[in-house]
């Protein structure tokens, strides 16, 4: 009988990062595990995007149908005793559940980690579940007790020393130290980065790209001003290089509530047409690979999405990110030791006169005096971090070998 795998979290390959991610799991495991049947958690337009971006065309989707209309509360009793038809149709189906990784277990998100936290204690009791690549936690007081019940028996791979801490300490049973799944060559990477051939007014090293998240609430409950706030940054950086073309990429165009072409639009709305004469505007969408070389062609990178700075970085450039939560400080300051390029953003004032600006130039002239010694740290550090995401890759392939359902 076939092994079956369900992997979870990546419905929205339009969220580059989250598809790089399954991407790079996908194209690898597939050929470990060639008998295995893959099923992806998305709908048909995000399956073929899927098929394309790993070449693995025998993916299948699934639909896990979790309720939506239940209080908290009544999802957190019917999923605690298994009760809910969701986990049902996991568990009869599947001998694997991969949750890719995020920072959706975390702190900043501790109502949401508690809640899948249930779901998943009560799916593993069935069908083993591995949370891959995952920034987890830290929590705190009685959430940290609720999360140590529900997780404790749950395989879980981190991608930075700050969640494997956490995770070690409240006595996680099969831990993994590892680094983002995205720090890995994507496939079919070549073929995708003609996609600069479309642009050929792009030269290597002689523009910047500038990534404007789209989750602007996360920063700031001031919309305009966070608007203000990039649309100042774009233009202080154009009059400081003139000779240089600026790329405004949208990074995660979905779903609607996160999705960096809103922002950008408004950026672009805002500018008279000289001030848009050295912009590229590039929101249509693309493959991660083909995101990744607009990245790496970049002299540097300043972003708002952590996933368009580890490409960056994957590329052997660097990126100046303007952080909202912790996975931050652990993918890129701790596991690439590169804590000078972040700039601590939640909770700042935002507008015209953002000490945000001052701060992001700042960093800029930093980059460029220790361009040489950066790029070589970089590459460095990506080599160390690529040979810990083949490690985990290969944990989770032996996971899957050693998968016999456990008996209801």
């Amino acid at each position: 009988m076939k092994t079956r795998i369900l992997i979870t979290h990546i419905s929205q390959t339009l969220n580059y990062g989250s598809a790089m991610m399954a991407l790079n799991l996908i194209s690898r495991m597939k050929p470990l595990l060639p008998d295995a049947e893959i099923y992806c958690e998305c709908d048909d337009y995000n399956l073929d995007r899927l098929k394309v971006g790993t070449g693995v065309h025998d993916l299948k989707k699934f639909d896990a149908l979790f309720n939506t209309k239940l209080t908290p509360i009544t999802k957190v009793k019917r999923y605690i005793f298994g009760s809910d038809e969701s986990i049902k149709k996991i568990t009869d189906n599947f001998d694997v559940l991969i949750v890719l990784g995020g920072d959706d277990l975390s702190e900043t998100y501790k109502k949401g980690a508690l809640l899948k936290g249930s779901v998943y204690k009560s799916i593993n009791k069935k069908c083993k579940v591995i949370l891959a690549g995952q920034s987890f936690g830290p929590f705190f007081g009685t959430t940290r007790t609720m999360v140590k019940n529900f997780y404790k028996d749950i395989s879980i791979i981190t991608r930075d020393d700050n969640s494997y801490e956490f995770s070690k300490s409240i006595g996680i049973k099969k831990l993994v130290k590892s680094r983002d799944l995205a720090m890995m060559t994507l496939p079919n990477q070549k073929e995708f980065g003609k996609i600069l051939e479309n642009y050929p007014e792009l030269q290597p090293n002689k523009y910047f790209t500038m990534v404007p998240s789209g989750l602007w609430h996360k920063y700031t409950e001031d919309k305009e001003g966070y608007i203000k706030t990039w649309k100042k940054l774009i233009l202080n950086l154009s009059k400081r290089f003139p000779d240089f073309k600026f790329v405004i990429l949208g990074h995660v165009l979905a779903p609607a509530k996160s999705d960096d072409r809103f922002v950008i639009k408004e950026i672009e709305k805002s500018m008279a047409p000289e001030e848009r004469e050295n912009l590229i505007f590039i929101t249509e969408a693309i493959q991660p690979a083909e995101a990744r070389q607009i990245l790496g062609g970049s002299l540097m990178v300043i972003t708002g999405r952590m996933h368009a700075a580890v490409s960056t970085f994957f590329m052997k450039k660097p990126a100046i990110s303007l952080a909202y939560s912790e996975k931050y400080a652990g993918v890129i300051g701790r596991g690439l030791e590169l804590p000078d390029l972040i700039v601590e953003s939640r909770n700042q004032t935002w507008g015209d006169q953002s000490p945000l600006l001052e701060e992001v130039d700042k960093k800029i002239s930093y980059v460029l005096e220790n361009h040489e010694p950066l790029t070589a740290k970089i590459s460095n550090k990506i080599d160390e971090c690529t040979k810990l995401v083949e490690d985990q890759i290969d944990f989770i392939v032996s996971e899957v070998i050693h998968s016999d359902k456990i008996p209801a």
